[in-house]
Order: structure tokens, then C-alpha cells, then sequence
């Protein structure tokens, strides 16, 4: 949790497999923004993760996962 109360939450690929299907914990349960996408287009990368801005939100899911009670579905090239 940053400083302003809200959660934060990174995620990396650093292997040779693209995921367009990941699922990591989420710390709480509700809608999440995309802050920055590495692979967007705008950073020269593919477009192939999850759109930032409010066309990347993303909700939690009820699927346990790295010790917390909810998920998100990410794509993680």
C-alpha cells in the first residue's frame, strides 16, 4: 500500500513464453487501472498486455492466488 492508501501492484516477465493469460494475487478486491504497460505501443513495444488507462481497467476475479483471496487476469508478454 503506497503512501496515499491505495494498493500497488507490479508485475515482470522476464522469460522467453508470452502469457496472454496470467494470474496473479490481488492484495484486495475490485477494479484495478493500469498504471504503465512496458509492451504498449507508445514504448515501442508489440501491444500485445493489457491496455493502460481506463480501457485497461481490470477486475478481480474470486480465484485464490499467491495468498490472497482474489485475482487478477493479466496478459504478461
Amino acid at each position: 500500500t503506497g503512501a496515499d492508501g491505495r494498493s500497488y501492484l507490479a508485475a515482470a516477465n522476464f522469460g522467453a513464453v508470452n502469457f496472454t493469460s496470467y494470474l496473479v494475487g490481488a492484495p484486495r478486491a475490485g477494479t484495478w487501472g493500469v498504471i504503465v504497460n512496458s509492451d504498449a505501443d507508445r514504448y515501442g513495444g508489440a501491444d500485445r498486455g493489457t491496455p493502460m488507462g481506463p480501457a485497461g481497467n481490470l477486475t478481480t476475479l474470486p480465484q485464490p492466488r499467491d495468498g490472497q483471496a482474489q485475482s487478477l487476469d493479466i496478459a504478461l508478454p
